[in-house]
């Protein structure tokens, strides 16, 4: 039995154009700014249990994701992505 819920949107680090891996990582984006890019990453990629978790709990812990990314993303000014996290439809 799967015990884990993904965050909503698969896709969505591909909408962040964030769909890599380390190396790709390191390819495209300056050491100071890839351990942020990297953490927003994690945040969309982590699970989030649904097990003994109340269906408002839950959701508080996925809109979590989308606020820590989001922060990850102002800290190195990339307000283009950023604004996409902000336009997000968080209700499907």
């Amino acid at each position: 039995m799967n015990n884990y819920i993904p965050l909503p949107h698969p896709s969505f680090l591909e909408k962040l154009n964030l769909h890599l891996t380390l190396p790709g990582l390191k390819a495209k984006y300056p050491r100071s700014h890839r351990h942020n890019y990297l953490a927003v990453i994690n945040w969309f990629n982590r699970p989030v249990s649904a097990v003994s978790q109340p269906l408002l709990s839950h959701k508080i812990e996925i809109s979590k994701g989308y606020s820590q990314s989001f922060y990850h993303l102002i800290e190195i000014q990339d307000w283009e992505k950023a604004s996409i996290i902000l336009i997000e439809d968080l209700t499907t």
